[in-house]
């Protein structure tokens, strides 16, 4: 099932964010922004993130960049949901790796975010659920024997 993490100004905003997400069945998570963890390694890691770029005591580019140095856009998706409308802070989400952005203050602002986070699930979920290359049983075979300590008879 997919997930996500919700980072927010107030946890009643991120509760919002979350109840939004719910409509389009994403269970997400509301999280305070001061224990954020970009590791995740006491929840585990979410399929998306979903922040606000205007937040205390972590700024939203902050947290963004932190994730990506340990996440690529592929493994584990941004999606800013702020209010702010400037073009620079925009640019700058952007180029700290957020994969999509949503003006939370337009009409059909909860319908955007349904959409960049179906978005963003489409291209991660498959990435991640790809079939690994099989190994040939008779490799596999080897491989077992000779970690085992086995070796083939002459």
């Amino acid at each position: 099932m997919n997930h996500a993490y919700v980072y927010d100004r107030t946890t009643a905003s991120a509760r919002r964010t979350c109840t939004d997400l719910l409509r389009g069945n994403v269970p997400a998570f509301p999280l305070e922004p001061d224990a954020f963890d970009p590791t995740f390694e006491t929840g585990g890691v979410p399929h998306l993130i979903v922040t606000e770029l205007d937040m205390l005591p972590v700024d939203g580019l902050d947290l963004i960049r932190q994730v990506r140095a340990f996440w690529s856009a592929v493994e584990l998706p941004i999606v800013v949901y702020t209010s702010s409308v400037d073009p620079e802070t925009f640019a700058a989400a952007m180029a700290a790796g957020a994969n999509e952005l949503v003006n939370r203050d337009a009409p059909d602002a909860a319908e955007r975010l349904s959409a960049a986070v179906e978005r963003c699930l489409r291209r991660t979920i498959p990435a991640l659920s790809a079939p690994q290359p099989a190994v040939p049983i008779d490799g596999f075979r080897r491989m077992l024997a000779s970690t085992l300590g086995f070796r083939r008879a002459a």
